[in-house]
């Protein structure tokens, strides 16, 4: 499966940008060379294969998440505006 000269100059009229010849002489070889690479892969029997979810098996080294209540004054000095254990924040919306 080869991709044509014209297929790209095609497609480079199509999105509109501009290529210079050069750059779609290589462009146009490294797609050949891109497509004869799927094309091995394609050629694999992957007939009797389990699909596999992750491609790995790490475990989570870290700590696990807790929740942890801060000093309430120590927030209330942080904050802008706090009232009866809330944050009050303007509105965004009118």
């Amino acid at each position: 499966m080869a991709v044509e000269i014209k297929a790209i100059e095609n497609a480079i009229r199509v999105i509109k940008i501009e290529i210079d010849p050069v750059d779609q002489k290589r462009l146009h070889g490294e797609l050949n060379r891109f497509l004869d690479w799927l094309e091995s892969l394609e050629a694999v029997d992957t007939a009797g294969v389990e699909p596999i979810r992750f491609g790995h098996n790490v475990v989570n080294s870290l700590r696990d998440d807790q929740a942890a209540a801060g000093d309430l004054k120590e927030v209330r000095k942080a904050a802008p505006n706090f009232d009866d254990g809330f944050y009050m924040v303007p509105p965004i919306i009118e």
